[in-house]
C-alpha cells in the first residue's frame, strides 16, 4: 500500500522509484481524496489499484484478494485477533454486550453504527480507531495551527486529511465534513478561509476528546466501569458530608472516585464540572452542580 500524499516524497514519486527497480510488485494507492479520475491518474503513474481512506475493512480484503498471489491467501475464521467479534448489525452487537460500543454510543458526536460499518462490525478494529483518534487529537490540532501560522498550506492539507480519515473511521461524520471543508479550502490555496474555519474545528475536536474522556479513562481509553444507582447515592452522601464540613481532601477523593464510573452523559458531565469547580475552590458552584446530579438520579 502506498499513501498518495506524504511529506517530502509523495506516493507518485515513491512509486516511480520503485518501478525503476521492480516493475511487477503490486502497488495500491491509499488516498483520502478519491475523486473521479483519481484511479486512472494513479494507475498511469505506475500504481495498480486504489483504496480510499478511511479504509473500509471489507474493501481492503477485496483489494488484497485481488492482488495477492493465490498461494499467499489463507482463509481463517478469525483473521486478526484471537476472538474477534464479527456481527451483522449494531443491535445484535449490543445484545452481545460490547463494552467499547456501549460506552461510545453515549457520545453525541459519534455515529457508532457508521464507525462499526467501516470496521466490518469488528469491535477490536473500532476500538483501535477510537484510541488512535483520542491520542492524536492534541498533537494534530497543534500541528495544524503551526502550519497555518507559518502559512504552510501543503503540510496543513496532509494533516487535515489524516484527521478527516480518523474522524470518519469512528463515525464522527460532522467533524470529518469540517475537515473536508478545510482540505478543500487549502487545496484551492485559500489560506484565509482555512484560518477562519480552523478555530471552530479545533474547538469541536477538543470537545470530542472531552466527551470521550467522560466515558473512557486513561491515555489509551478503556471503558469506565458501570455506575449503579447505589454507587451514585453513596457518593452523593459523601460529597454532601464533605461540603458541610468543608473537607476539601474528602471532596477531591470522592469526585476522583466517581469519575472512574460511567453514570451517563449528563451526570458524567456534572462530575467533571464539580472537579473543575473544586480545583477553583468554588463551593457555591459545587453545591449547584451536586443539586443537578440529585435531580438527574
Amino acid at each position: 500500500f502506498m499513501d498518495h500524499m506524504m511529506p517530502e516524497m509523495d506516493g507518485i514519486e515513491a512509486t516511480a522509484r520503485i518501478r525503476e527497480i521492480n516493475s511487477a510488485v503490486p502497488i495500491i494507492a491509499l488516498t483520502a481524496n478519491a475523486m473521479i479520475g483519481s484511479k486512472e491518474m494513479l494507475v498511469k503513474a505506475g500504481m495498480n489499484d486504489l483504496l480510499a481512506k478511511p479504509i473500509v475493512i471489507d474493501e481492503m480484503y477485496s483489494v488484497l484478494r485481488k492482488w495477492l498471489p493465490a498461494k499467499k491467501i489463507i482463509s481463517k475464521q478469525n483473521p486478526t485477533s484471537e476472538n474477534p467479534i464479527i456481527i451483522d448489525d449494531l443491535l445484535s452487537f449490543m445484545e452481545k454486550g460490547g463494552r467499547i460500543i456501549t460506552a461510545a454510543m453515549n457520545i453525541p458526536e459519534l455515529d457508532v453504527n457508521a464507525g462499526l460499518s467501516a470496521a466490518a462490525f469488528r469491535e477490536d478494529v473500532y476500538e483501535s480507531s477510537l484510541k488512535l483518534l483520542f491520542s492524536k487529537i492534541p498533537k494534530i490540532t497543534d500541528t495544524l495551527k503551526i502550519c497555518l501560522d507559518e502559512n504552510n498550506i501543503p503540510e496543513f492539507i496532509l494533516h487535515v486529511q489524516e484527521m478527516k480519515s480518523s474522524l470518519s473511521a469512528v463515525g464522527a461524520s460532522s467533524l470529518s465534513n469540517q475537515a473536508a471543508a478545510l482540505e478543500g479550502a487549502g487545496s484551492e490555496g485559500d489560506s484565509e478561509s482555512c484560518k477562519k474555519m480552523f478555530p471552530e474545528f479545533a474547538a469541536s475536536l477538543k470537545m470530542l476528546k472531552e466527551q470521550i474522556a467522560l466515558f473512557f479513562t486513561g491515555d489509551a481509553p478503556v471503558p469506565k466501569k458501570t455506575g449503579t444507582q447505589a454507587i451514585l447515592n453513596k457518593n452523593i452522601a459523601v460529597l454532601t458530608e464533605a461540603l458541610e464540613n468543608y473537607n476539601y481532601d474528602l471532596l477531591i477523593e470522592t469526585i476522583t472516585s466517581m469519575a472512574e464510573f460511567n453514570f451517563g452523559f449528563e451526570i458524567n458531565s456534572d462530575i467533571l464540572k464539580i472537579k473543575i469547580l473544586a480545583d477553583n475552590f468554588d463551593y457555591d458552584g459545587i453545591i449547584e452542580a451536586l443539586g443537578e446530579i440529585r435531580d438527574l438520579r
